[in-house]
Parts: structure tokens; sequence; C-alpha cells
């Protein structure tokens, strides 16, 4: 599992939260009113759904709670190497919540050098699990620089973006996998990728 090393509470209420989901032991987001974008290898480890939560403390944050339906992997998913690292859940219900804007394109391209946000509610410095929904930048970098970075003892595939913001202590960590990669554009939010995984938190880059 990935984790997130973050560095601030995330922006809520409902259309700063854009219909962020928590499995449990997973993290997604909300691409349809009935339906999850989380990570394959987060499959079948918990049935139940919260969208939109983002503080164990706050009694007045309504969020949704939902079963599961069916998860679908994605067909080409390896579970050696974590490619096509995607799996759809779908719920019982419909979320009020407005789900993560998707890319307007297939072709659509994020170059070397973006700054891009992660969210989650996993593991920070302190070695715990967070209580409130966390959020914190990360720079994309290009897949043969992330490879390098890794020494290149891991395959690194097309599929996968990589990700850097180690010199700032920054990362994804343990309990985030899942859980969105997005970038701000026009005052949107829109999602880029997912977490998936790395090797130590805000050590190497995150992937």
């Amino acid at each position: 599992d990935r984790k997130a090393v973050e560095d601030t509470t995330a922006e809520g209420p409902a259309e700063g939260r854009r219909g962020v989901a928590d499995h449990g032991f997973c993290g997604g987001s909300l691409i349809a009113d009935n339906v999850v974008l989380s990570a394959a290898h987060c499959f079948g480890l918990d049935k139940k759904v919260y969208v939109g939560y983002i503080d164990d403390d706050d009694d007045e944050v309504q969020y949704e709670s939902f079963g599961v339906l069916r998860q679908i992997v994605h067909s080409g998913f390896a579970e050696s190497t974590y490619d096509n690292d995607y799996m759809i859940s779908i719920l019982d219900g419909r979320s009020s919540f407005r789900p993560i804007c998707l890319p307007p394109r297939v072709d659509w391209d994020v170059e070397v050098g973006t700054k891009l946000r992660v969210l989650g509610f996993g593991l920070t410095a302190a070695e715990r699990f967070s209580e409130s929904l966390l959020e914190t930048e990360v720079e994309y970098i290009s897949t043969p620089t992330g490879s390098a970075r890794f020494y290149h003892l891991y395959d690194l595939t097309p599929n996968m973006l990589c990700c850097d913001s180690s010199l700032l202590g920054r990362d994804a960590c343990d309990g985030d996998s899942g859980g969105p990669l997005f970038r701000r554009e026009g005052g949107e939010d829109v999602l880029v990728g997912i977490i998936s995984w790395g090797i130590d938190c805000a050590v190497h880059p995150g992937v």
C-alpha cells in the first residue's frame, strides 16, 4: 500500500471534497453518483464505502455510507507489478455529492513538472493513520526519472505516473491507496490518476 505523509487538512465542505470516498483500508474517488474508482489491489478489503467523510471529530459534517454491490478490477491488472491498478466499485445507492471531474479527452496529458495533489487518511509522519482527510502537493516527473530514482529495481510501465516531493517530506503513504491524484484546473479538480504503490514514504517517488 501507499501512504500519504500530508501537510494540510483537506478543504471541505462538499464542493471542496469533490466526492472523496473512503474504503476503510483504501481511498477512492466518486466518478459517478454510484461508482467509485479505486485501486485494484484494494479488491475485497472493505465492502463499505463512505463518501464525503473528512473528520472523525466533526459531528456536523454530513457523509454518506454505502454498501458495495460489485467490484470490477481492470482486466489488465498485473499483481506482480501493479500495472493497470484500477478498480471500480458499484454502490448500492446514489450519492448526493458531486463526482470528481474526469479528463476532458482520452489523449489529455500532463507535462513533467506539473504540480498535482493527493488526498487520503493514510499514515502521517507521526506513523499513525490520520483522523482527518489530508491533502498535499506532489510533482509529476517522467517515468525514466522515476525509474532511475528507484535505482531501476522496479518496473514502471507506460500506464504509471511517477510523482516526487520527497525532498519536501511530502508523499502518499499506507492507507491512501486508490485515492485521487488530481490537478486543479480552471477552478475544478480534474482526476489524473490514483495512488497505487511506492517504496517507503517521502523517501522515493510515489506511483
